[in-house]
Protein backbone atom coordinates (compact mmCIF):
# COMPACT_ATOMS: atom_id res chain seq x y z
CA UNK A 1 0.00 0.00 0.00
CA UNK A 2 3.01 2.70 1.01
CA UNK A 3 4.63 1.49 -2.41
CA UNK A 4 1.60 2.56 -4.44
CA UNK A 5 1.02 5.67 -2.43
CA UNK A 6 4.93 6.87 -3.21
CA UNK A 7 4.53 5.41 -6.73
CA UNK A 8 1.57 7.73 -7.34
CA UNK A 9 3.35 10.77 -5.52
CA UNK A 10 6.44 10.74 -7.79
CA UNK A 11 4.57 9.92 -10.91
CA UNK A 12 2.46 13.33 -9.58
CA UNK A 13 5.23 15.11 -9.09
CA UNK A 14 7.22 14.39 -12.47
CA UNK A 15 3.48 15.18 -14.15
CA UNK A 16 3.33 18.80 -12.71
CA UNK A 17 6.99 18.90 -13.49
CA UNK A 18 6.14 18.61 -16.68
CA UNK A 19 3.00 20.55 -16.91
CA UNK A 20 4.30 23.84 -15.15
CA UNK A 21 7.35 24.07 -17.86
CA UNK A 22 6.99 21.33 -20.25
CA UNK A 23 10.56 22.42 -21.99
CA UNK A 24 12.15 20.91 -18.62
CA UNK A 25 12.39 17.51 -20.27
CA UNK A 26 11.66 17.86 -23.75
CA UNK A 27 14.17 19.38 -26.14
CA UNK A 28 12.69 20.48 -29.73
CA UNK A 29 14.86 17.78 -32.33
CA UNK A 30 14.33 20.68 -34.53
CA UNK A 31 16.37 23.25 -32.05
CA UNK A 32 19.14 20.95 -31.89
CA UNK A 33 19.27 20.08 -35.52
CA UNK A 34 19.60 23.82 -36.57
CA UNK A 35 22.59 24.19 -34.81
CA UNK A 36 24.32 20.97 -34.10
CA UNK A 37 27.22 21.79 -36.27
CA UNK A 38 28.30 25.14 -33.91
CA UNK A 39 27.37 23.29 -30.51
CA UNK A 40 30.32 22.81 -27.50
CA UNK A 41 30.18 20.43 -25.21
CA UNK A 42 31.45 21.57 -21.79
CA UNK A 43 31.69 19.29 -18.83
CA UNK A 44 31.00 20.72 -15.26
CA UNK A 45 31.99 19.64 -11.79
CA UNK A 46 28.87 20.38 -9.82
CA UNK A 47 29.18 19.67 -5.96
CA UNK A 48 26.47 20.01 -3.44
CA UNK A 49 23.79 17.85 -5.68
CA UNK A 50 22.18 15.26 -3.43
CA UNK A 51 19.12 13.46 -5.26
CA UNK A 52 17.53 13.70 -8.56
CA UNK A 53 15.40 16.74 -7.70
CA UNK A 54 18.91 18.72 -7.54
CA UNK A 55 19.94 16.78 -10.82
CA UNK A 56 15.94 18.78 -12.39
CA UNK A 57 17.07 21.96 -10.95
CA UNK A 58 20.62 22.52 -12.51
CA UNK A 59 18.98 21.08 -15.83
CA UNK A 60 16.22 23.93 -15.39
CA UNK A 61 18.61 26.91 -14.49
CA UNK A 62 20.74 25.86 -17.54
CA UNK A 63 18.29 25.67 -20.10
CA UNK A 64 16.51 28.99 -19.49
CA UNK A 65 20.17 30.37 -21.19
CA UNK A 66 19.76 31.16 -24.72
CA UNK A 67 22.07 29.19 -27.03
CA UNK A 68 21.63 25.66 -24.74
CA UNK A 69 20.88 23.10 -26.90
CA UNK A 70 21.29 19.82 -23.98
CA UNK A 71 22.01 19.46 -20.69
CA UNK A 72 22.36 16.16 -18.58
CA UNK A 73 23.08 16.21 -14.89
CA UNK A 74 24.39 13.40 -12.30
CA UNK A 75 24.34 13.79 -8.70
CA UNK A 76 25.59 10.49 -8.48
CA UNK A 77 28.45 11.49 -10.45
CA UNK A 78 28.47 14.99 -9.23
CA UNK A 79 28.73 16.47 -13.09
CA UNK A 80 26.49 18.35 -15.56
CA UNK A 81 27.47 18.14 -19.35
CA UNK A 82 26.40 20.89 -21.51
CA UNK A 83 25.78 20.98 -25.39
CA UNK A 84 25.55 24.65 -26.63
CA UNK A 85 26.04 27.53 -28.92
CA UNK A 86 29.27 29.08 -28.05
CA UNK A 87 28.04 32.59 -30.19
CA UNK A 88 25.31 32.66 -27.73
CA UNK A 89 26.77 31.92 -24.33
CA UNK A 90 30.01 31.01 -22.44
CA UNK A 91 30.82 28.37 -20.51
CA UNK A 92 31.43 30.89 -17.44
CA UNK A 93 27.59 32.43 -17.97
CA UNK A 94 26.33 28.24 -17.44
CA UNK A 95 28.91 28.13 -14.31
CA UNK A 96 26.98 31.34 -12.83
CA UNK A 97 23.13 29.74 -13.73
CA UNK A 98 24.36 26.19 -11.35
CA UNK A 99 26.01 28.33 -8.66
CA UNK A 100 23.09 30.94 -8.29
CA UNK A 101 21.07 28.16 -6.98
CA UNK A 102 23.56 27.13 -5.09
CA UNK A 103 26.05 24.59 -6.48
CA UNK A 104 29.11 24.60 -7.00
CA UNK A 105 30.62 24.56 -10.03
CA UNK A 106 33.72 24.22 -11.93
CA UNK A 107 34.49 24.14 -15.77
CA UNK A 108 36.36 20.72 -16.00
CA UNK A 109 36.78 20.13 -19.51
CA UNK A 110 35.49 21.76 -23.11
CA UNK A 111 35.20 19.98 -26.35
CA UNK A 112 36.01 21.95 -29.62
CA UNK A 113 33.78 22.14 -32.19
CA UNK A 114 33.35 19.44 -34.38
CA UNK A 115 33.39 20.35 -38.15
Amino acid sequence: MIKAILITALAGTIALGVWINPECCLLSSSAASETAGDAKTAVFRVSGMTCGGCEVGVRMAVKKLDGIHKVEASYKEGKATVKYDPSKVKPEEIKAAIEKIGYKAKVEKKEERKK
